[in-house]
């Protein structure tokens, strides 16, 4: 994730979005940390849900 955000060699970062920079201009890593954990808690049962497998 972090990676995503702050790009690469060949990679276009997030942090260069406007709408990001919008949302999150003081983003850290302790943010980001927290952030994709509360995803996971979220976002991770319901992918696990019978219903929302092919």
């Amino acid at each position: 994730m972090q990676q995503a955000f702050n790009g690469g060699y060949l990679t276009i970062s997030e942090v260069n979005n406007e709408y990001v920079a919008r949302v999150w201009p003081d983003i850290n890593d302790q943010m980001a940390g927290d952030l994709f954990e509360k995803g996971k808690d979220i976002l991770l049962p319901a992918m696990m849900h019978p219903a929302a497998k092919p």
